[in-house]
């Protein structure tokens, strides 16, 4: 049900995702991986701050795009500052999906 209530949304980043196109470059690969680093290093943090400890349901992306990152020779990210309100658990939960 809840995919359902976001097929829309889901259909709009499908679109602007360049690795669901076939024609992404090394260069737009690298910018898109430090665009989700920015994003995802921040919001990692705040949502760890809302899971019962020991659940281990914040996965580590940031850890493997800085992985992959770094293979790549890419160095330090600027970080967002513009996160998801997560006032709630709720919230939390939600961003988490």
């Amino acid at each position: 049900m809840l995919r359902a209530g976001t097929r829309a949304e889901h259909a709009r980043i499908e679109e602007v995702v360049p690795l669901l196109r076939g024609d992404v470059t090394l260069p737009a690969y690298r910018a898109y991986l430090r665009r989700l680093l920015g994003f995802y290093a921040p919001l990692e943090r705040s949502l760890r701050s809302w899971e019962p400890p020991g659940a281990g349901l914040v996965e580590e992306k940031v850890r493997w795009l800085r992985a992959d990152l770094h293979v790549l020779g890419e160095g330090p990210v600027p970080l967002c500052d513009h996160l998801p309100v997560l006032s709630s658990a709720a919230r939390a939960w939600g961003c988490l999906y």
